[in-house]
């Protein structure tokens, strides 16, 4: 019928249980639709039970159920996803730059957790705080993307690499000299939102 149509298609048998002329089989399928399909061009793995049975000199397939557990995203929807949150990081850094706590306080979830170069944890109320109080004042903020990886449609995880340059009038110890740091942020799909919902950066 043309209906049923895939890029790749692997099976792995993990479970076969007999009863008289009854078999059941359990495993693991990982395939790549195609076509007008759902999930078209995704890796898709899914959770599968077969019921066959033996009769008139063969084995018939019966019944079967298949769950899916995961769909990995098309190439072209995590380069989207990567351009978009480009533009939001570029856009937050603008607003440490500008020392904008209100369009912060917006922009960030509530249930934002940081680890900070300091070896703190905290979350967005400490984190305005800090801007307000100088700690986080910057005179220079750029950051490289080296890694972007999702999983499933909604998590992303990003990682990279930022110089920056506190302000010679931060609260701060090294007021007024570049370091680099690395980073790794995860960002979560929410009511059709990009959230970062968790930040780790370390100085090196």
């Amino acid at each position: 019928t043309g209906n049923l149509a895939y890029v790749s298609f692997v099976r792995n048998i993990e479970k076969i249980t007999f009863n008289d002329n009854i078999a059941i089989v359990m495993g693991e399928e990982i395939l790549k639709p195609q076509g007008k399909q759902m999930n078209a061009n995704k890796t898709v793995t899914r959770r599968f039970t077969n019921i066959w049975k033996f009769a008139n000199n063969q084995w018939q397939i019966i019944g079967r159920q298949a769950t899916i557990i995961k769909a990995e995203p098309t190439e072209a929807y995590k380069k989207q996803v990567l351009h978009h949150l480009d533009s939001l990081m570029n856009y937050h850094e603008r607003l440490i730059l500008a020392q904008d706590t209100v369009a912060m306080r917006k922009f960030n979830p509530d249930d934002l957790v940081i680890t900070n170069p300091f070896g703190q944890m905290i979350g967005k109320e400490k984190m305005i705080e800090r801007v307000k109080s100088g700690v986080i004042k910057y005179s220079k903020f750029e950051k490289t993307i080296e890694h972007f990886s999702m999983e499933g449609d909604n998590i992303a995880i990003v990682a990279g690499k930022e110089n920056v340059t506190p302000t010679t009038d931060s609260n701060r110890a090294d007021a007024g000299k570049a370091h680099a740091c690395r980073f790794t942020a995860v960002w979560m799909l929410r009511e059709g939102q990009w959230k970062r919902t968790v930040r780790h950066a370390s100085t090196f």
